[in-house]
């Protein structure tokens, strides 16, 4: 089935960055496609959805006499130093399932999920002797009278991408779009509670939260190497990992930062404060600040948050803006106990984004990440 178109200015060339060339069909066109082909056009947004360090863990096998996907995490692709329980891992699983529930309700069909008992022990970094790869949710499909959303919601998959720059601090984010991602989040999950903050005083905390939190991994050894491992050269043509133009960075930067981390070069304690430094400056520039907290922190609310949070990226993306995810203000302690006592909340916070526009406008031309072929990442029966 041939679904690609051309590239858009940020989409790099080369087969790295062929997924985002993935075409929004009209529904006519969709209509014509055989259920297969209907769940694997599905599966390619899936692909597109962001994840932890790019490392793209979900995995994804078709069942077409089912009319269902089954998403599944592989465990080599969970990072044993920024996320040892698995927990951004199973959000990133959450933000792809996001993105096949509301393609499908563009195209005039019901989705369903329903997460597997009894994996949550399984969720973790593989072992040698580990089975890789753990099936997490099924999402079954159904036929909708009519459409229940905007073609326009396909097409915001295609153009969100996280924008780690500094924002406009005078673009305001309009109530009525605020209204809309806090009802996002109570229809994806009963057990989430959404805190959009954007007051000046609030922000500066949480911009304090993020830079100690950065700063905190940072000057951790092993996470260092293992942010090495995936912090790649510009010019890569990895599939995986992210490339230091997604952070501002030069050719030159981007290498000598990376050799740093990896400890084969110099890592000048400038440049590791200015790396916490811009987080804080990154929130404080913010039009708002999102917090997803959960009821519970368990795969059935981290899933649930994942959805939450790509539907409001990609709710966001309509309305011209851009986000970008802060994790580690989720998983270093310190910093998310101080977040959960400055919202007043004994919830823990699963997802923390900021939102806005960049102040520089070369900032929101940054190409989009690569991706691995949807070939590759797609499980045949039985594996």
């Amino acid at each position: 089935m041939e679904v690609t178109t051309s590239p858009a200015n940020d989409v790099p060339p080369g087969s790295a960055f062929d997924a985002w060339r993935v075409r929004v069909l009209e529904r006519a066109e969709f209509d014509r496609l055989g259920i297969g082909e209907q769940l694997e056009y599905f599966a390619a947004f899936a692909l597109l959805a962001p994840t932890t360090h790019n490392t793209v863990p979900q995995r994804m096998r078709i069942d077409r006499d089912q009319r269902s996907i089954e998403f599944a995490l592989d465990r080599r692709a969970i990072l044993p130093q920024s996320d040892a329980n698995g927990r951004q891992a199973t959000i990133s699983l959450g933000a792809a399932i996001a993105n096949t529930v509301l393609a499908a309700e563009a195209y005039g069909l019901a989705a369903a999920m329903v997460a597997h008992p009894d994996v949550e022990p399984l969720i973790r970094p593989a072992d040698v002797d580990d089975v890789p790869i753990v099936s997490v949710a099924t999402v079954s499909f159904d036929a909708l009278a009519s459409p229940v959303r905007d073609l326009s919601w396909v097409s915001a998959m295609v153009r969100r991408k996280m924008v780690r720059a500094e924002f406009d601090e005078r673009v305001k984010l309009d109530p009525s779009v605020a209204s809309e991602l806090a009802s996002i989040t109570q229809s994806v999950h009963a057990g989430l509670a959404l805190h959009l903050i954007s007051d000046a005083p609030t922000l500066l905390a949480l911009g304090k939260f993020q830079e100690l939190a950065d700063s905190t991994v940072i000057n951790r050894t092993a996470f260092a190497r293992e942010l090495a491992e995936w912090l790649v050269d510009n010019d890569s043509d990895q599939p995986l990992g992210m490339r230091g133009r997604e952070f501002g960075l030069s050719d030159d930067a981007a290498r000598r930062f990376r050799h740093g981390l990896a400890g084969i070069g110099p890592l000048l304690p400038d440049e590791t404060a200015a790396f916490a430094k811009a987080g804080n400056i990154g929130m404080r520039s913010s039009s708002a600040v999102a917090v997803v907290a959960a009821a519970r922190d368990d795969v059935e609310h981290r899933l649930a948050a994942g959805q939450a949070f790509e539907a409001m990226a990609l709710r966001l993306t309509l309305a011209g803006f851009n986000v970008a995810m802060h994790a580690g203000i989720t998983e270093v302690e310190a910093p998310n106990l101080a977040l959960r006592g400055r919202l007043r909340t004994f919830s823990r916070p699963l997802v923390v984004f900021r939102v806005g526009k960049p102040l520089n406008i070369a900032d929101s031309e940054r190409p989009h990440s690569s991706r691995p072929r949807l070939a590759d990442v797609l499980r045949e029966s039985g594996t």
